[in-house]
C-alpha cells in the first residue's frame, strides 16, 4: 500500500503499521504506529491486499472483508464515495454482495475480487476506467466486470486493473468397441489426451456411462487411461450391442469431450468333461458330466445335457451348482 504496511500471520492473523489516519489498522483506532499493531478479534485470513489507504483481507471461507479509507466507495459498503473521509472504517467489515472468493487485489482507491469460477467484481474509484464497466463513476459497492469470464488472476495497479485468462486446451476422449463372452468382467476404458500435444492428461475424472446407466467417474492414469467397472456383468443379453457414453466435463485449463463406443455380449464358449463308466452287466449305472466355461473354469448351473450311450439317447439331466448333471 502507499501508506501502511501488512503482515499476514502462520496463524491468520493480520499486523498493520505505519500511518493509520483513515482506520487502514482495522484496530479500532487512527492511531498511526511504527512497530505492527495486530487487528484484534481478527483471524482465519489467507490473503491480504492494500490500497492508498484501505485493506481487503480474504478468509478461509471465501469471505472478504475491508477497513480503512472510504471515499471514493473502495470498502464496497455502500456508504463511501463521497470524496470526504466521513464514511471511514477502522474496523474490519464483511464486503456484503459476494459469493465466494479465491483472490483479492486493490489499487489505490478501487478494488478487486476473482470467484473461484472466473468472474470479477470490481468496486471504488473509476475515474480512470479501473473497474472494467465502461464508465468512469464511483461504484460503492462489488459490480461485476462485463464481458469477462473464466480469469485466473487479478491484479491492480494505483490506477488501472489486470486479469490473466487461460485459453482452455481442446482435448481428445477415446474409447473403444468391446465384444465379450458372457460371464466375462466387464471393464470399460477410455484414454484423455491434449487435443494438440497429443499427451496424455493424468489424474483427470472420465465419466462412465453403459446403456444408461452411469457407472461413476474413474481417475486416468499416466497413460491418460481410466477404467471403470459394470457392475451387472452376468445381467447383459447376449448379442445386443450396448451403447458406451465416456465424458470429460472439463476445466480451467482443459475443453470438455465426450467418446461413444459398444459393448457386445457373446455367447460363452464351453467345455465339458465326461466321466468314464465302469460296470457288469445289469449293474445300474449313472452318466455324469460336468459343463464349464473356458475362460475361467468356472461351472456353469441350471443348464440341460443330453446323454447318449452307444449313440442311443439315455435321457437330459439339469446341471447343479457345481455345473454336474
Amino acid at each position: 500500500s502507499q501508506s501502511h504496511s501488512m503482515a499476514l500471520g502462520a496463524d491468520g492473523t493480520v499486523w498493520v503499521w505505519g500511518y493509520n489516519g483513515t482506520g487502514a489498522f482495522g484496530d479500532g483506532t487512527f492511531k498511526s504506529s511504527n512497530t505492527p499493531v495486530v487487528v484484534p478479534n481478527f483471524s482465519g485470513v489467507v490473503q491480504l491486499a492494500g490500497g492508498g489507504a484501505h485493506t481487503l483481507a480474504l478468509k478461509s471461507d471465501g469471505s472478504v472483508w475491508s477497513w480503512g479509507a472510504n471515499d471514493r466507495g473502495q470498502l464496497g459498503d455502500g456508504l463511501g464515495g463521497d470524496n470526504t473521509n466521513a464514511h471511514d472504517t477502522n474496523l474490519p467489515n464483511q464486503v456484503m454482495g459476494l459469493p465466494k472468493v479465491a483472490q483479492v487485489a486493490i489499487g489505490a482507491a478501487h478494488s478487486l475480487v476473482l470467484t473461484p469460477d472466473g468472474t470479477i467484481f470490481a468496486w471504488g474509484f473509476d475515474e480512470e476506467g479501473q473497474l472494467g464497466d465502461n464508465g468512469d463513476s464511483i461504484k460503492s459497492t462489488p459490480q461485476i466486470v462485463p464481458g469477462l469470464s473464466g480469469q485466473t488472476f487479478i491484479a491492480a495497479g494505483a490506477l488501472h486493473s489486470l486479469s490473466v485468462q487461460v485459453v482452455a486446451q481442446k482435448t481428445k476422449l477415446s474409447a473403444s468397441n468391446l465384444t465379450l463372452q458372457y460371464g466375462m468382467p466387464i471393464n470399460p476404458s477410455a484414454v484423455l489426451r491434449d487435443g494438440v500435444t497429443k499427451m496424455p492428461l493424468i489424474s483427470e475424472s472420465l465419466a462412465f456411462n453403459v446403456n444408461g446407466v452411469d457407472l461413476g467417474a474413474a481417475k486416468t492414469d499416466a497413460s491418460g487411461r481410466a477404467v471403470t467397472t459394470f457392475p451387472n456383468a452376468l445381467d447383459a443379453t447376449t448379442g445386443v450391442p450396448y451403447p458406451i457414453t465416456v465424458s470429460f466435463a472439463g476445466d480451467m485449463l482443459f475443453q470438455a469431450s465426450w467418446a461413444t463406443a459398444t459393448l457386445t455380449i457373446t455367447k460363452a464358449d464351453t467345455k465339458i468333461g465326461v466321466a468314464n463308466v465302469a460296470g457288469k452287466i445289469g449293474e445300474t449305472k449313472f452318466l455324469t458330466a460336468t459343463l464349464r466355461r473356458k475362460f475361467d473354469n468356472a461351472p456353469i448351473a441350471g443348464i440341460a445335457l443330453s446323454f447318449k450311450l452307444d449313440a442311443h439317447a439315455e435321457g437330459s439331466a439339469v446341471t447343479d451348482g457345481t455345473g454336474k448333471a
